[in-house]
């Protein structure tokens, strides 16, 4: 089953609870103490399943960085400077001009060349940045790299390949 499909039973049997609250309030048949109860159920029952489905579709912080990561390295291998500095402080973009852009992509492009695995090794807080570290593992016979990406605030504040 799907997310969307599983979202959709949810929310259909939510509406199927607070019908059939409804209709004891119309008949009366439970009294206050019990009604607020059930309210209370209801209201927990509404708070866990919105959570469940929120925390389901918003992205860690580490998925978010090895999406970054593997943007910037495709970009070095395309030679995309645009993409590369997209997503990032305004210091990094000042910092990666196009000679400073060209010149590592010609030091990193036999790294990048090749077909290879980004792993996700750790992160350490540091100040106001967090590095996230990634070996860079290529396919066959070959050295691992090491991969860092410091982010700031949600941007790329650096990125470093040993």
């Amino acid at each position: 089953m799907n997310k969307k499909s599983l979202e959709n039973q949810f929310l259909q049997n939510l509406e199927r609870i607070f019908h059939f609250s409804l209709a004891f309030i119309k008949s009366k048949r439970i009294n206050i103490i019990q009604m607020k109860t059930k309210n209370l159920i209801m209201l927990l029952i509404c708070l866990t399943g919105s959570t469940l489905f929120a925390n389901d579709t918003a992205k860690s912080p580490v998925k978010l960085a090895a999406e970054n990561t593997e943007r910037l390295l495709t970009s070095l291998r395309d030679g995309d400077r645009e993409k590369f500095v997209a997503n990032s402080t305004g210091e990094f973009e000042q910092a990666m001009t196009p000679a400073a852009f060209d010149d590592a992509r010609q030091k990193l492009l036999p790294i990048l060349s090749r077909p290879s695995k980004l792993d996700f090794l750790g992160s350490l807080n540091k100040q106001t940045s967090i590095l996230y570290l990634y070996r860079l593992r290529p396919e066959g016979i070959g050295d691992d790299s090491l991969v860092t990406t410091a982010i700031s605030q949600g941007k790329v504040a650096g990125f470093f390949v040993n």
